[in-house]
């Protein structure tokens, strides 16, 4: 995968699955919350319990899902961590580290939830099953805006 340079914001996040719908200048609008930075092995990006915020996007390597039973689930690029859990305004209910050097994208999460609220492709994509989790009824329902 060819990784967007560190100046081109809306080509890293173009490349995240979820946000496949989204047009130039909807992207442009997280332009100045965002970042791509990279990890190293072990890095810790999210726990159980700790609120959500930010929107982070996998461009390269992987990051290692792991619940309170130890199960693993393997992201890769293209993957999100953190959509759900910021339009629900809800904690993690599992950890995220990174199992590689890993290039991510991260927005800041209350710029990520106004924008893409607005976004019809990103919102009805999280009112249904993303991953392991999902969000409630009453976000999945909710079409007001924050």
């Amino acid at each position: 995968m060819k990784l967007p340079s560190p100046f081109n914001i809306v080509g890293a996040l173009a490349a995240i699955d979820l946000m496949a719908g989204c047009s130039q200048s909807e992207l442009t609008a997280l332009e100045p919350h965002a970042d791509v930075l990279t990890v190293v092995p072990g890095d810790a990006l999210a726990r159980p319990r700790m609120v959500a915020r930010e929107f982070i996007g996998i461009l390269d390597g992987y990051v290692h899902e792991t619940d309170d039973s130890g199960a693993l689930r393997v992201l890769g690029p293209g993957e999100q961590i953190g959509a759900a859990q910021l339009f629900e305004r809800a904690p993690h209910t599992t950890s995220f580290t990174a199992a590689t050097t890993t290039t991510l994208v991260v927005v800041f999460g209350p710029s990520f939830r106004a924008a893409m609220w607005n976004v019809a492709s990103v919102r009805d994509r999280l009112a249904g099953p993303i991953g392991p989790a999902t969000v409630s009824p009453q976000v999945a329902s909710f079409r007001g805006g924050w």
